[in-house]
């Protein structure tokens, strides 16, 4: 696996005989050293103050154009961190499905370096999510910026999910190995959007939830989809009030959220306007949503069967509930348009899912 460019130095000063270590160039104003009675005290410049409780990225500390190998990248599964990430995974990690298909690749071969690097992206990817969630910590980039750049500045490409400068993505993507499309299109027409839905999401979801359902989901893009979904999050916290209490149930609860991510992304395929699963709950986009059950399901038109019935029938239910739960809250928030366009695509469900699914 490539390394990126590495950190910049630390500078440390003694205070009252105590050490005292700062970030080199971390903030808009240089750190400047003063002598007090023989003692080193630090004076910042306004608005230079580096605490460890807030967001920073680390600037290259590559000397006279020679490349400093000093970058630590943190791993999907242990959340360790390490200069030599490939080498911690296939040691440590081995056992993990993803790395055990890695493994069977041939060494030194393209497919096992991109498999690799997404491992990679997805580590430093999850690590900066907790830490924009917590608005402290050492954001990841893919390349180490040679001078200061606010941390809140990093966003996920939508593919690779590796972390660029808002005004870089663009030339990225057009090179982004994991961009599967010819075109290198997405379905949103910002691509900056679509990778700001990639960050933590704003509304709450309780503990509960969080530690015994979402902790324990695989870390890939349908999982990323379904923490930051607010009416998939709602239905989950539904699920979980429920049959929370049953740790065998957890798994399920898991699934469910799963199988309307799936579904989200599926209709967003069809459909660009679609961002959410609120989106989908309309009666123009109950056609919309038919296909992409179909397509979802596997279904062949020729044979007229489904290659997963279940998870039809599954979707239909699961929909349903979200349909109740967006009711509910468009009468909390007094709005009667929302909750007739909801009540009409429940109507729809009711009448037509069974013959169209």
């Amino acid at each position: 696996m490539t390394e990126c460019d590495g950190h910049g130095p630390l500078m440390s000063v003694q205070v009252d005989g105590k050490s005292c270590t700062s970030l080199k160039d971390q903030a808009s104003g240089a750190h400047q050293d003063v002598m007090v009675g023989g003692n080193v005290a630090t004076s910042v410049l306004e608005n230079a103050s580096l605490t460890k409780t807030k967001m920073y990225v680390k600037c290259s500390s590559n000397v006279n154009g020679k490349r400093v190998f000093d970058k630590k990248h943190c791993c999907l599964y242990c959340s360790k961190s390490s200069t030599n990430l490939t080498k911690h995974l296939l040691n440590k990690h081995k056992d993990e499905v993803r790395i055990k298909q890695i493994m069977m690749q041939a060494k030194m071969s393209q497919e096992r370096k991109l498999q690799l690097e997404l491992v990679r992206n997805l580590g430093d990817y999850k690590h900066n999510c907790d830490g924009r969630s917590k608005g402290e910590g050492e954001i990841i980039p893919w390349r180490s910026p040679p001078e200061h750049v606010a941390a809140e500045d990093y966003i996920p490409c939508p593919d690779c999910f590796a972390f660029f400068q808002q005004k870089l993505l663009w030339r990225h993507h057009k090179e982004c190995a994991f961009c599967k499309r010819s075109d290198k299109k997405h379905v949103f027409r910002s691509l900056k959007s679509e990778a700001e839905l990639l960050l933590p999401s704003t509304h709450e979801v309780s503990r509960g939830l969080q530690e015994h359902v979402l902790a324990m989901m695989n870390r890939d893009e349908i999982s990323i989809l379904a923490r930051n979904d607010p009416l998939i999050t709602s239905y989950g916290e539904k699920l979980f009030q429920k049959h929370g209490h049953l740790e065998h149930l957890h798994q399920h609860i898991s699934c469910k959220m799963r199988e309307l991510a799936r579904l989200v992304a599926a209709v967003r395929q069809l459909d660009s306007i679609v961002i959410w699963l609120a989106d989908c709950l309309c009666p123009d986009k109950f056609d919309i949503v038919i296909k992409a059950v179909k397509e979802l399901c596997g279904f062949a038109q020729l044979e007229n069967k489904y290659k997963i019935p279940s998870l039809a029938l599954k979707l239909g239910h699961s929909l349903k509930k979200c349909c109740r739960i967006a009711i509910c809250i468009s009468i909390k928030k007094n709005d009667d348009v929302k909750r007739k366009s909801l009540e009409d695509f429940m109507y729809l469900c009711d009448k037509e899912w069974s013959s169209e699914v």
